[in-house]
């Protein structure tokens, strides 16, 4: 598995595919695995990049938790696709990956061609009852470890969609993706980012200034994200918005097809003339310019 050397922090990544590069950025605990479907589906078209970011799967996770935050993972981002000369990229990002994307776009404009942000924002409603819990985990991980993290997340209601369709199945699929990754990084993610990142409400002017364009997704039964996701598509000039029906927080695994189709429909007219871009709709999906 090939690295990225950064500035105090080494990134293990694949990559697949030729043509524009489009960067996946994971979710909590996730790693690049949780990406497979969708490197699968874009690679025939685009030159896809998928990484762990710090404090998951073999990349670095520092033993200090100052070492954390949403803005050090964007900039671990941008220092990716600057490494691996892939600027402008298109990032597709979930959950946390959404946030560090959002992030990086903020941070670094002229890194981020396109942004695909799925199921981001989760705690912006209660940031204090966000805190509370993430603290709360890492502590927890802190004391007993993996396995502890890897109960209090299938028990999550982030996974509960997936599990319950996927089945056994699932729940072995999702356990080999969080305990591929280290309990310290990832109790000092939860502390440091999970728990203090800002709400998406608190963003409002930055999203503004945004020129990217936007494709905002988001399960229909995410109740954690429905509210957050909607304020991003309606402050980010320009920006769509698809909520997937009957789909919790993992939209990508739990309909890999429609996210997929999703995706490639945006990503693919974002790569067109501006003038008599086709407008395909994806079956099955609301679609909301804003």
């Amino acid at each position: 598995m090939p690295s990225a050397v950064l500035a105090g922090v080494t990134l293990h990544y694949v990559e697949a595919g030729r043509g524009r590069p489009v960067v996946l950025v994971h979710g909590m605990a996730c790693g690049w695995r949780m990406w497979r479907s969708q490197i699968r589906a874009l690679s025939p078209h685009f030159h896809v990049v998928a990484y762990d970011q710090r404090g998951h799967g073999l990349s670095t996770a520092p033993d200090d938790e100052a070492a954390y935050s949403q803005a050090i993972l964007a900039d671990d981002l941008a220092g990716l696709i600057r490494e691996l000369d892939l600027a402008p990229a298109l990032i597709v990002g979930l959950s946390l990956g959404g946030a560090v994307a959002i992030e990086l776009a903020i941070r670094h404009p002229g890194l981020a061609a396109a942004l695909v942000i799925a199921d981001a924002g989760s705690g912006s409603d209660d940031p204090a009852a966000a805190r509370r819990l993430c603290d709360a985990w890492a502590a927890a991980t802190r004391a007993e470890g993996i396995d502890r993290f890897a109960a209090l997340m299938l028990a999550s209601p982030f996974f509960a969609g997936y599990l319950a369709a996927g089945g056994r199945r699932a729940r072995r699929q999702l356990e080999l993706l969080v305990r591929r990754n280290p309990a310290s990084g990832l109790a000092h993610l939860m502390a440091q980012v999970g728990g203090r990142r800002p709400p998406v409400y608190a963003r409002a002017a930055e999203l503004a200034r945004l020129t990217q364009p936007t494709l905002v997704i988001c399960g229909e039964r995410d109740r954690a994200c429905l509210k957050p996701s909607a304020f991003l598509a309606a402050t980010i000039p320009g920006a769509e918005l698809v909520v997937l029906p009957h789909l919790g927080h993992m939209t990508n695994l739990e309909a890999p097809r429609l996210f997929n189709a999703a995706i490639l429909d945006f990503l693919t007219r974002t790569g067109a003339p501006p003038a008599g871009i086709a407008r395909s709709t994806v079956a099955n999906q609301q679609r909301r310019p804003t």
